[in-house]
């Protein structure tokens, strides 16, 4: 059952603490409230971040610039000391 206290408490978005009455539409979750603004706002967020540069499609894999397996256990015996089963695994 609801305090008396919660009834009268004003409903504001957590992140741009508009009041419920100055934005179209509420999301409400465990003790937090987001406007649909800021909801579009990150919307827009995202949509900027997949077209940047940290989002560029995968090269396509060549097999033939992949290291053989000697040069990649040569790299490896380069830097790791021992493990020479890992070393042979990977």
């Amino acid at each position: 059952m609801p305090k008396e206290d919660d009834k009268n408490k004003t409903v504001r978005c957590s992140l741009c603490k508009k009041r419920q009455e100055q934005v179209d539409k509420m999301i409400v979750g465990p003790g937090v409230y987001i406007c649909n603004e800021c909801v579009e706002l990150c919307q827009t967020f995202l949509d900027e971040d997949e077209t940047g540069p940290r989002r560029k499609a995968p090269k396509e894999l060549d097999v033939q610039t992949l290291p053989k397996p000697h040069e990649i256990k040569a790299q490896l015996d380069a830097y790791v000391i021992g493990q020479e089963s890992a070393k042979v695994a990977l």
